[in-house]
């Protein structure tokens, strides 16, 4: 489901080049299997082709460098909110709407996630020529603040992208705050589906 979000205008901020696409969201909730896992993404400008960009993931600390799943060649408007997740009838079933695109390629996809495992958006086909955003960090050995098991982790307004450097401060993450609950709109601490707002200046997003 594509939102649009409103936009503040301000002087003072300017969006480096690799932050055409940024990750707003992971989560990873208590339906049986753990679903639905899958990540929300924000465009800071309109692209008009997504097909370039790609998501892949480090699962429990072993990043490849090599895209795991490409976007469809479909456009996207800057302010617009997408959905991507491993499995579209729980996504639905959780959240009231359908996510835009479900990857369902194998045991290795991108939002197959268990709350320990970074999430990159990328440039690049097969190979990847250029991380625009990270969530988690992509190599570990020992349990992590950032690890959001039966929760969620949401970007705070106004912050990113960060390239290949997870900036923890940037997110509020939630761990275990989805055990037990049917859907989002009933737990206690619900995922904050499309909220991420960021400051715009003339033309550009601040990060």
């Amino acid at each position: 489901m594509k939102r649009f979000l409103p936009f503040i205008l301000i002087l003072l901020f300017s969006v480096p080049a690799f932050g055409q696409i940024i990750i707003t969201g992971v989560i990873d909730a208590d339906l049986p299997g753990g679903l639905p896992k899958a990540a929300e993404f924000y465009a800071t400008e309109n692209i008009a082709n997504l097909s370039g960009y790609g998501v892949t993931s480090a699962n429990n600390g072993n990043f490849q460098d090599t895209v795991e799943w490409n976007f469809p060649a479909v456009s996207m408007n800057s302010g617009e909110f997408f959905y991507v997740t491993v499995d579209s009838a729980s996504f639905r079933d959780y959240f009231g709407f359908d996510a835009d695109f479900a990857v369902n390629i194998g045991v290795h996809t991108p939002t197959s996630i268990n709350g320990n495992d970074a999430v990159l958006v990328v440039e690049g086909v097969n190979d990847i020529t250029a991380i625009l955003d990270v969530f988690g960090e992509r190599e570990y050995s020992d349990p992590q603040s950032w690890f959001h098991s039966d929760g969620w982790a949401y970007r705070n307004d106004n912050t990113g992208p960060n390239g290949g450097t997870f900036d923890e401060p940037n997110w509020t993450i939630m761990q275990g705050v989805l055990d037990g609950f049917a859907t989002n709109a009933a737990a206690t601490n619900p995922w904050p589906v499309g909220s991420y707002q960021a400051v715009v200046g003339i033309g550009d997003v601040n990060v």
